[in-house]
């Protein structure tokens, strides 16, 4: 996809859906409320107007019949309900659909069109029950007659074939005004472009006496257009042209005009009355084949065969087209035209008053935006008083101020004209400009007088090179610059490369003072190295900030999943959201969105319990889920909470037991708090059996799997019939790591300094055995005591310093303490981890590695795995 329009209104579209969707949730708690009912109609008139710009008709037909809805809302001839909002909603989901399949195949696919075209049905049902008697009555008024007749047969039977069917048929006659070549109109373009048109044609309304005298630039044309779109579509698409159309709703038996010679062919009346006992013993297929055998008997222009046409046409839909074949095989029977019941012709539709919008009326264009423009024109009006080297590049300046103003306003007539003025401008003849911004202006919302004049630099002889002119002291809002994401992390990767380089400046400065013997030039070395990390750090730090999301990017597709999934299962929940301007790394909030889901839907499924029973156990009828998300240090962390039915340890300790998880020991030896983390082993489960929406709660270990893919933690806690929270810890960005360098066995590795709890030197004799495993006391609290080198399988013994003190590093795993015995500590470094691929990614021990400073490979131990 390349046209950069679409691609604005993919992103534009996407940001309106999510909007509406929280407006029509708030709604079902204050369905009267009018500032939320005329944002969200403001909000989608706005994105079907987008929408069509495009060639996207089924869903500007959605779109129109929900604004039309919503209208009707606003107008407090319907009601706002829960069916409603799901209505809505489910439409809005359809459009968001749609949007998906415009992004990866340039158009909607068939069976969303269909979709859309079902559910814009819906909503003309509901809005039709909504109508008032007197409007029904005004919408089907008659009039003026049509002459169908002059509409080719085959057309006509279509249009019948369409009524049958219950579909709308709609026969527009444009006549365009004479001048509308002068006005920017385009008769021909509007005519091809009219929604569903399945006919139509033009004619010449006036005769040409002389070709010499005939001008051309007069419109004499008319349109006779049938479309199956409805009305008020057609309104939408002939809306500048309104007072130059007329509308006909075509009854079936206007259409059905046999036509031909009526003098000639042979006598009929066996045929007839064979085809009334066929009728009446309703032997449809026999209908079919006595008809076809008259048919290729009877020449085709004798007025029989027209009546035998429509008979044809019609017998699809019997038993409602019975009154119009009898009257057809009476035509047969006598040579005479059919005289339907209630045939009436369609009359014109009563036309309304439309109002043709002024720029003043449609107040479209901000106030912000207009002294934008008046100060842009005091600028023009002063550029001939500068020096002639800057002259140009202040007009260029303007000229883009100008764009950008224009462009904000999403107006395309505004945006169009302006483009034309500026290709025909330049230094010496702006004057189109000035007068362009005259006329927005004369609006009258900002006076002149309310303008202060900008202030253009003074330029000295010697400033001439910099060419400055001040900016206004007020600005319209942030700028904003969208880039791809693929540029920002290039830029990202390339600031952590640079992170991880600088490192090199440390050994060189170290190789220049012991092995050249240069102590003044490593001096210098380390003081530059000083600057460069102090750059590369603010550097990674602000493209981190470009990177970081709030995790209401996530947050807010909840109010939708839990309101349905409680709808769903009968239980009454209400949502709250706390901490959802907290912002992490986008690939951090991203891979929230998944997990999020599944935990919320488990807790709504299995966590949650029915009305009833919360009443029976002294609760509030109405749970409550809590989404929160904070900041401790260097990490983001988000909580999932409900006041439900809790879960219970032992329940699950015996289960996990029965399952063959864990060992009778170890059952013996879990306590409650451990015991909930349980549930996040593979495959375990409470539930015998599945239930339609969330199975038998199995996927917490999906849950955890991505958390450690992260280098996060999720624990649980839990009160029975009190609730349950969930907490998930991860870091706020992945994009460079921080780690302690340790060797042990003549080898470096690195630790996540997000898992070192503290480094100390403990003395040899201090470290006891109890029961076969190594114990050491450190202030007061015991903590079990591992090798390094037993862990790792290396048959060497950890060495000691000089007075004979392990280094000990003490890690803080999954909440608990342990200590890892090392052979030394060699400070902490900046890395970008490069995790294992291919067979290699089955050394869960090792998270990946990372090269150094000095090029060497450095293995990155995962403390998860370890221990």
């Amino acid at each position: 996809m390349k046209n950069p329009l679409l691609q604005q209104f993919i992103i534009e579209s996407r940001d309106y859906l999510q909007r509406i969707g929280e407006i029509l949730i708030k709604l079902e708690e204050d369905g009267e409320s009018k500032d939320l009912l005329n944002e969200l109609f403001r909000l989608v008139h706005t994105l079907k107007g987008n929408s069509g710009l495009f060639d996207f008709p089924m869903m500007t037909k959605l779109l129109h019949a929900s604004e039309d809805l919503m209208n009707r809302l606003r107008e407090e001839a319907l009601k706002y309900s829960s069916e409603i909002a799901d209505l809505l909603l489910e439409s809005m989901d359809i459009v968001s659909q749609m949007i998906d399949e415009i992004e990866a195949y340039d158009e909607p696919q068939l069976s969303t069109n269909e979709a859309a075209q079902e559910k814009a049905s819906s909503i003309r049902e509901i809005i039709s029950v909504g109508e008032k008697p007197e409007e029904t009555k005004k919408e089907n008024e008659i009039s003026e007659s049509y002459n169908y007749s002059a509409i080719p047969e085959e057309v006509r039977m279509k249009m019948v074939k369409t009524l049958f069917e219950g579909k709308s048929i709609t026969l527009i006659h444009y006549q365009p005004e004479k001048e509308c070549f002068y006005k920017g109109e385009d008769p021909f373009l509007v005519a091809r472009k009219t929604p569903e048109i399945i006919w139509g044609k033009f004619y010449l309304r006036e005769k040409i006496e002389e070709i010499e005298t005939f001008d051309i630039y007069s419109c004499i044309t008319d349109f006779e257009i049938i479309s199956t779109a409805e009305v008020e579509t057609l309104k939408e698409h002939f809306q500048y042209v309104l007072d130059q159309i007329k509308i006909f709703k075509p009854k079936i038996s206007a259409l059905i005009i046999p036509q031909g010679d009526q003098n000639g062919g042979p006598v009929y009346e066996d045929f007839v009355q064979d085809f009334r006992n066929l009728l009446k013993d309703k032997n449809i297929p026999l209908l079919k084949n006595s008809l076809r055998a008259i048919k290729e008997l009877t020449a085709s222009n004798l007025f029989v065969a027209s009546c035998l046409r429509w008979i044809d046409t019609l017998i699809d839909y019997i038993p409602n087209s019975m009154p119009y074949i009898e009257e057809l095989l009476k035509s047969i029977e006598t040579f005479e035209k059919p005289q339907f019941i209630e045939t009436l012709e369609p009359k014109e539709l009563e036309r309304q008053e439309v109002k043709v919008e002024t720029l003043e009326d449609k107040a479209k264009i901000p106030v912000e935006i207009l002294k934008t423009l008046q100060e842009q024109k005091l600028i023009l009006e002063k550029l001939n008083t500068l020096e002639k080297e800057i002259r140009e590049g202040v007009f260029c300046s303007v000229i883009q101020s100008l764009e950008n103003a224009i462009n904000f306003t999403k107006d395309i007539d505004l945006i169009g004209r302006f483009k034309s003025i500026k290709e025909s401008s330049n230094l010496d003849n702006f004057q189109d400009i000035i007068s362009f911004i005259n006329e927005l202006t004369e609006m009258k919302i900002l006076s002149p007088e309310r303008i202060e004049p900008p202030k253009i630099a003074e330029i000295t002889s010697t400033q001439k090179e910099e060419k400055v002119i001040s900016k206004p002291e007020e600005t319209i809002a942030t700028k904003i610059l969208k880039v791809d994401e693929e540029k920002i992390n290039r830029l990202m990767n390339l600031i952590g490369e640079l992170v991880v380089a600088k490192n090199s400046l440390l050994y060189l400065s170290k190789k220049i003072d012991t092995e050249y013997e240069i102590p003044q030039l490593s001096k210098e070395m380390k003081s530059q190295y000083s600057v460069v990390n102090r750059i590369a750090e603010e550097m990674q730090d602000a493209i981190m900030q470009v990177r970081m999301i709030p995790v209401a990017t996530v947050f807010q597709r909840f109010p939708r999943l839990v309101r349905d999934i409680s709808k769903k299962l009968g239980k009454q929940v209400k949502l709250l959201i706390e901490g959802e301007d907290t912002e992490a790394d986008k690939n951090v909030i991203e891979a929230l969105g998944d997990p999020l889901i599944h935990l919320v839907r488990n807790s709504l499924d299995h966590g949650i319990e029915t009305p009833e029973d919360r009443v029976s156990k002294g609760k509030p009828e109405i749970a409550t889920i809590t989404l929160r998300a904070k900041h401790e240090a260097d990490r983001v962390i988000i909580q999932i909470e409900d006041d439900g039915k809790g879960i219970d340890p032992q329940k699950i300790k015996r289960k996990a037991y029965e399952s063959g998880l864990i060992s009778e020991e170890t059952l013996e030896k879990l306590t409650d708090d451990e015991a909930l983390n349980l549930i996040f082993l593979p495959g375990f489960s409470t539930k015998e059996t599945a239930s339609e929406l969330s199975g038998r709660g199995v996927g917490m270990d999906v849950v955890k799997a991505m958390v450690d893919r992260f280098n996060g933690t999720v624990s649980v806690s839990s009160e029975k019939d009190r609730g349950t929270t969930i907490t998930l810890s991860l870091p706020l960005s992945m994009a460079v790591s921080h780690v302690m360098v340790i060797e042990t066995a003549n080898r470096k590795y690195g630790i996540p300094m997000d898992a070192v709890f503290e480094t100390v030197r403990l003395k040899k004799e201090n470290i006891h055995i109890f029961k076969g495993k190594r114990t050491a006391s450190l202030r007061g609290k015991v903590l079990p005591i591992f090798f390094l080198n037993d862990l790792l399988e290396l048959n060497t013994v950890p060495l000691t310093n000089e007075d004979g003190e392990y280094a000990l590093l003490v890690l803080n795993i999954r909440g608990e303490i342990a200590g890892v015995v090392v052979d030394n500590f060699l400070g902490t470094a900046d890395i970008i981890l490069k995790p294992f691929s291919g067979f290699l990614s089955s050394l869960r021990i090792f998270s990946g590695t990372a090269i150094m400073g000095d090029g060497s490979v450095l293995l990155i131990i995962n403390p998860k795995e370890l221990i």
